[in-house]
């Protein structure tokens, strides 16, 4: 398995590697989201063992990009560290597109972000205990997770007004249902900081016993007990 150092060198050359094609592109940082996480593979069938070789699966948003470009560049960082030349581009795709371009391309683009982060957990229920152990050791103190350009700074607030008033809407941007300001906000939000709830639409039915295991809470329970911290609440805030 690779070191901790060896993959801070990897991450440092995939980032490299976009800055270099986006400046020969002309692409600002404003202009497109880089999002990429690390991965190792499962196990190898064939070989009868865990698969070792580090590499990273993307997200892309942004101007056109010319695989020749990326490929040229990334084989350029790694000719003198183990020649890589594994390089894949492909256009997520949607089992049922929406009508509308805003909600297909949002939700294609929370697919791909959902296949690319799944990597983080998919061997916590396949590989074995000392697969883990090596996983843990290779990644202690490195982030598997990384972004570039407009996952910086991105204004994430609504853009639209409050559909009872002239004030802005108090949401996030794309959010789902009526505008609201912080005035008018709907009931329904947050019972511990008020901000609206969100439900993809792509959202489906689960066990409840596989919901509390991931540490969801009942929603009215969680308003219940949010009433009661406050009704308790002494001069120093609710108790602990």
């Amino acid at each position: 398995m690779p070191l901790p150092k060896d993959i801070r060198e990897f991450n440092q050359d995939v980032r490299a590697c976009i800055q270099r094609v986006m400046a020969k592109l002309d692409i600002a940082s404003t202009q497109f989201l880089f999002l990429w996480c690390d991965e190792f593979g499962g196990w190898d069938a064939q070989k009868q063992k865990y698969n070792t070789n580090l590499h990273a699966h993307g997200v892309y948003v942004g101007p056109f990009l010319p695989y020749e470009v990326l490929l040229e560049e990334w084989m350029e960082i790694r000719k003198s560290k183990d020649g890589a030349r594994g390089v894949y581009i492909k256009r997520q795709k949607l089992d049922h597109a929406p009508r509308e371009l805003d909600e297909r391309e949002h939700a294609r683009f929370a697919r791909a972000l959902g296949h690319a982060l799944k990597y983080t957990s998919k061997h916590v229920g396949r590989a074995d205990g000392e697969r883990l152990a090596k996983l843990e050791a290779a990644f202690h103190g490195v982030r598997r997770v990384h972004t570039m350009g407009l996952a910086y700074h991105a204004d994430l607030g609504c853009s639209c007004q409050c559909s009872l008033c002239e004030s802005p809407c108090a949401g996030f941007n794309g959010h789902q249902g009526d505008h609201s300001c912080k005035r008018h906000r709907a009931g329904a939000g947050c019972p511990k900081c008020a901000s609206p709830l969100m439900f993809p639409r792509d959202s489906s039915y689960a066990p409840i016993s596989l919901l509390k295991r991931e540490g969801r809470v009942d929603l009215d329970e969680a308003r219940r007990q949010a009433a009661r911290d406050r009704t308790f609440a002494g001069p120093r805030g609710a108790p602990q």
